[in-house]
């Protein structure tokens, strides 16, 4: 990309600009550690999670390495018009049961964090002393008993789907096995559209009618839930109407209330964690939104100069 005459007012320092095309993070990680690309970014490629250990330690590439919270939540939701989930004491007990922090730092690795709500927050420092309010797993095992499974006894296997690929794969068994442990009952992965359990991902908004909506399984047959719908459809409709944003934080926090403490019909997990690496080099570098960098503000120091 070669910059253009006259095009902007701004003075531009860099005359050209290259993209490459690579086929996945471990060759794009492997050129930029031989000096070949000046750049990695998620919008383009994703660094390996498997080589975040190996980056926050070398004596190069750490200092090289930043990141900047993502832009995608994963939630779990309940098709709740399937036995056992269709009892809100028992999906209680799942919620209870899920462990966000052994997910977050044994499961994914990518130094993602843990959320309490559908919404990002609105500031870094939010996520960092994010705790898991909704993790008690004496209380879930009191749940179970409850109900009629005491230790987890006579509990019908717990199926989890999951939408994407591997590294969705990979969150969903971790999940699985969270709740297994804690809870003494079978759980198992499957691609039937009738598992109990289903396993989202979804781009975070600050508009979040729609990804709560998708998130509320529709239908139900349990008529204490039916009133329930009947208040969140209310506070949708609020929701895309409004346009005050502290007004529609709190019409959020009355539907999350709602699906997770009352009902227990869905859950946040976890928002991404996007990872770059910029040469040295490179000067006025700054994170943006989606990506959208302002490359006119970008120049290479002299002296320095890549293969």
């Amino acid at each position: 990309m070669n910059r253009i005459p006259f095009f902007l007012e701004k003075e531009v320092n860099i005359p050209e600009i290259r993209f490459y095309v690579v086929p996945d993070g471990i060759l794009g990680l492997d050129q930029y550690f031989n000096n070949e690309l000046d750049v990695l970014a998620p919008i383009f490629i994703q660094i390996p999670v498997n080589e975040l250990p190996m980056i926050r330690v070398n004596p190069r590439l750490r200092k090289e390495h930043t990141q900047f919270v993502g832009n995608t939540i994963y939630s779990i939701r309940f098709n709740i018009n399937y036995p056992p989930v269709d009892e809100t004491l028992i999906r209680k007990a799942i919620i209870q049961s899920i462990d966000k922090y052994k997910l977050t730092t044994i499961v994914t690795r990518g130094g993602e964090y843990m959320v309490n709500s559908f919404i990002p927050p609105k500031e870094y420092v939010d996520l960092k002393n994010c705790i898991n309010i909704n993790y008690k797993p004496a209380q879930a095992q009191t749940r179970l008993s409850e109900t009629g499974y005491p230790d987890g006894v006579g509990f019908p296997k717990l199926f989890i789907s999951y939408e994407g690929a591997e590294y969705e794969k990979n969150i969903a068994q971790g999940l699985g096995a969270i709740i297994s442990k804690n809870l003494n009952i079978d759980v198992e992965l499957t691609e039937n559209e009738k598992s109990h359990i289903v396993l989202v991902k979804r781009k975070a908004s600050y508009y979040p009618g729609e990804y709560l909506s998708d998130l509320f399984m529709p239908n139900p047959l349990d008529n204490q839930i039916s009133q329930s719908y009947k208040k969140i459809e209310i506070l949708f409709n609020q929701m895309m109407l409004e346009i005050d944003s502290e007004k529609t934080l709190n019409l959020v926090k009355q539907a999350e209330k709602i699906m997770i403490q009352n009902e227990a019909v869905a859950m946040p997990l976890f928002v991404t964690n996007d990872h770059y690496l910029v040469n040295t080099r490179v000067k006025g570098w700054k994170n943006r939104f989606k990506g959208q960098h302002h490359l006119w503000q970008w120049s290479l120091q002299k002296g320095m100069n890549i293969k």
